[in-house]
């Protein structure tokens, strides 16, 4: 009896030391994850093992409790070892490969492991490939970007100069390429200007701007002047063009051609001409008629050339939608009646003021589109004889 009750103690004994040690199991393997704390908790794991054989075992002969004792240390010894090297060490290693992962290193090495392990294993050396192939793609993507934006901002014109006319531009694409093209064009003594807008933003209609650009260029280098001959030549080929790019796209456009004493002879549907009227202070919206390019084969019914006379001091206004379609923060739009305001206060003004002032008045609203404008202002008859 008393020999049970000494065992009994003993067990309760080692019970507690085991609770003990467990917690310092936890804790330690939380902020180390060493090794040595798996022989220490294997140490305590199987006494608990010796202490239950002990009081099971206390009335054979003392022979049997040593073979019992140093088959336990025998035990202790080796599994530790075995549970951080099939389980603990793997697990490690994926952790350490996750948290790479999760920054971005495509280029961590994570070695094959077998059992549950494996499929998490797996798993993560997929995610690894797919960002390395996301990455090399992004890569890609983003030189052609950057070739098809030089390009593009190539293209731009660098001489805004019309006899009679002081002429201001400003272009700020929503993505790196945008759809939205202005231009002067000097051909065999006639002056052109452009304004035009493909639908979206984004590679897809930069590639498209640069083709109308093209094509525009290249109908007049060959003699054409006719602007409703051009449109319906650009058109044509826009259209075969976007098919082929298997591309929903359509571009608006208004071509403008610069005559004496002010007249201008345009053709193409865009947004509206904003004239300030200098006599008047008033600005007058002039509609635009055509068709959208890149929607049908044949346009020469609906395309037409039709003027408008500026005098002294007049100024002609010329954007792309984006601006008036931008919104505020209680998702009210800019609306061209808030454009036409502007520039009625300001029309007496310089065309690099009025145009500042429209980016100024920009400053509240959300723009999710290319945003383009262009500034005419007829100069004065005494004018256009200084600049001479």
């Amino acid at each position: 009896m008393e020999l049970l009750l000494d065992y009994n103690c003993i067990y309760f004994v080692q019970v507690f030391l085991i609770a003990l040690f467990f917690c310092l199991y936890l804790l330690v393997i939380i902020q180390k994850n060493t090794i040595e704390i798996y022989y220490i908790i294997g140490y305590w794991f199987f006494v608990l093992l010796c202490s239950l054989g002990n009081v099971l075992l206390y009335s054979l002969s003392l022979k049997l409790l040593h073979i019992q004792l140093y088959a336990t240390l025998i035990i202790v010894g080796i599994f530790p070892l075995f549970f951080y090297k099939i389980i603990i060490k793997p697990l490690n290693i994926l952790l350490y490969a996750m948290k790479e992962v999760s920054k971005g290193n495509s280029k961590v090495t994570i070695p094959a492991t077998t059992d549950e392990i494996s499929l998490a294993t797996q798993t993560l050396n997929q995610v690894k490939n797919d960002l390395e192939n996301y990455i090399s793609e992004k890569s890609k993507t983003e030189t052609i970007m950057e070739i098809a934006k030089n390009i593009q901002t190539s293209l731009l014109p660098s001489d805004l100069d019309v006899f009679g006319y002081e002429i201001v531009a400003y272009s700020k694409p929503a993505d790196d390429v945008g759809g939205d093209y202005y231009d002067i064009i000097d051909e065999k003594g006639k002056k052109y200007a452009v304004i035009g807008d493909v639908c979206g933003h984004g590679l897809a209609a930069g590639l498209i701007m640069i083709m109308a650009q093209t094509l525009i260029h290249s109908c007049l280098q060959s003699g054409i002047t006719d602007l409703t001959e051009i449109l319906i030549r650009v058109n044509q080929t826009l259209l075969s063009n976007i098919e082929r790019l298997q591309e929903d796209k359509y571009m608006t456009l208004t071509l403008f051609r610069f005559e004496e004493n002010g007249k201008i002879i345009h053709s193409g549907a865009h947004q509206d001409i904003l004239v300030y009227r200098n006599r008047t202070k008033k600005v007058e919206a002039i509609k635009t008629y055509g068709c959208w390019l890149g929607i049908l084969d044949d346009i020469s019914d609906l395309v037409r050339n039709n003027e408008l006379l500026l005098e002294g001091d007049d100024m002609m206004l010329l954007f792309t939608d984006g601006i008036i379609e931008a919104i505020d923060e209680n998702q009210n739009r800019y609306e061209k009646n808030r454009l036409i305001k502007l520039l009625e206060e300001n029309g007496e003004f310089q065309p690099e003021f009025v145009k500042q002032k429209i980016i100024e008045s920009l400053n509240d609203y959300t723009i999710e589109d290319d945003i383009t404008l262009m500034v005419f202002k007829k100069m004065s008859i005494l004018k256009e004889t200084r600049s001479m």
